[in-house]
């Protein structure tokens, strides 16, 4: 079988895991945004972690699909293009629709029901509290753990696509707390239709939720009169990550 190299790449150290953990929370969050970059000796000192595990926290994350390598071998926050945003949200649309429509066919666990719940809860906490990198967390946290529910090694793999397209959105519609509060209902709607069991119901839930998304990412309407951009709002929170010595937030580039 191979050699050394490949039980490294097999077996990373287990130092690297929790660095990849908060660079990821950084990077979803928009703490760290799109386009960023990310300088090893810089980060090794601000995270106050060697350059080994570092190396490989950046590897699994470009895995993951949410860094890249730019010229010169440097490394950067990956920066999607409007079209592949746009590619992202319609992927969502069906993929959250029959993740959706599986659960509800399958049934939550007590558990795994308690746990959407409460992070269900933590957007709305957030949202309340002006906390708007908190929201993000626990609203990619929810798809992921719901994700998770269905217990299919297939669609385990569009864990990053969640990822990535959780934190291309955020950068537009964290100025927009509206939009935000209504996202939360539409996943409550759709929870309580997979509670009930209810497939079809469970299913529309989460299309129309992906579907106002893309329709205010499309449109591209920033502001209406329903709803100005609340700068103090996306300027609000604190970084995610316990212990972080980054304190600057992401910038709307997208």
């Amino acid at each position: 079988m191979g050699g050394s190299g490949q039980l490294l790449l097999l077996r990373p150290s287990r130092l690297m895991e929790p660095i990849a953990e908060q660079l990821r929370a950084l990077i979803i969050s928009g703490v760290l945004a799109p386009g960023s970059p990310l300088p090893q000796q810089e980060l090794a000192e601000r995270l106050a972690v060697s350059r080994t595990p570092l190396r490989e926290a950046l590897l699994a994350l470009e895995q993951e699909g949410l860094v890249e390598s730019a010229a010169g071998g440097a490394t950067r926050v990956v920066q999607l293009t409007q079209r592949s945003v746009l590619q992202a949200l319609r992927a969502r649309g069906v993929l959250d629709g029959m993740v959706a429509r599986l659960a509800a066919a399958q049934g939550l666990e007590p558990e795994q029901a308690a746990r959407l719940r409460r992070l269900l809860g933590e957007m709305r906490s957030a949202l309340r509290e002006h906390r708007p990198e908190s929201y993000q967390l626990a609203c990619t946290d929810f798809h992921l753990s719901l994700l998770g529910t269905v217990r299919n090694r297939w669609l385990d793999q569009f864990s990053t696509l969640v990822r990535i397209s959780a934190q291309a959105t955020f950068q537009r519609l964290r100025h927009h707390p509206l939009h935000l509060r209504r996202s939360v209902t539409d996943l409550e709607a759709m929870l309580r239709a997979i509670q009930l069991g209810d497939a079809d119901a469970a299913e529309r839930a989460a299309r129309s939720h992906m579907e106002r998304v893309l329709d205010h990412w499309e449109t591209g309407h920033e502001s209406t009169d329903e709803e100005a951009p609340d700068p103090a709002f996306a300027r609000s929170g604190s970084a995610p990550a316990a212990g972080s010595r980054f304190t600057g937030q992401g910038g709307d580039l997208l």
